[in-house]
């Protein structure tokens, strides 16, 4: 299964660094949710789940894998979120190259899940897009485009 889009972004965000949890912001990202057995997790996490049930009214996600354009870690780099085990952020873009123009990425989702949770995915849930500077208050415009799920396709 493949996950293919384009994007473009004109900046950096200035400051930011996914690294640091202070600091975790992008000027784009794509997650990809997926479904899975929260019963399965260490029980710090089934806990957190069952808070953000609570306050959300639903339950989230089992795992998120977030595809991002960072600009201090190289490509293909893994960052795990410092806030839950759950979601790992994936560089598949760095640095200041392309920037103002269309970039294409395509990536294979059981291959990137894998790297990321040593495991096999569950279903996707939902596609998602992201510009963010809640972090760092800066300021970033993404555009996305073509957003494409091949199941086909590896």
């Amino acid at each position: 299964m493949t996950l293919s889009w384009e994007w473009k972004t004109d900046a950096l965000v200035a400051n930011a660094d996914n690294r640091d949890r202070d600091r975790e912001d992008a000027p784009l990202r794509v997650l990809v949710a997926f479904d899975g057995d929260v019963a399965t997790l260490p029980d710090a996490e089934r806990k957190r789940f069952s808070r953000a049930k609570k306050l959300a009214g639903r339950d989230l996600p089992y795992a998120v894998l977030i595809y991002m354009w960072t600009d201090h870690v190289p490509v293909g780099t893994l960052i795990p979120s410092a806030h839950t085990s759950q979601v790992k952020m994936l560089a598949v873009a760095s640095g200041a190259a392309g920037l103002g123009r269309w970039q294409s990425v395509r990536r294979n989702l059981a291959d990137d899940y894998r790297k990321a949770y040593g495991a096999e995915p569950g279903p996707v849930l939902a596609v998602a897009v992201m510009t963010d500077t809640d972090n760092t208050g800066g300021t970033a415009q993404g555009s996305y485009h073509g957003i494409h799920i091949d199941c086909e396709g590896g």
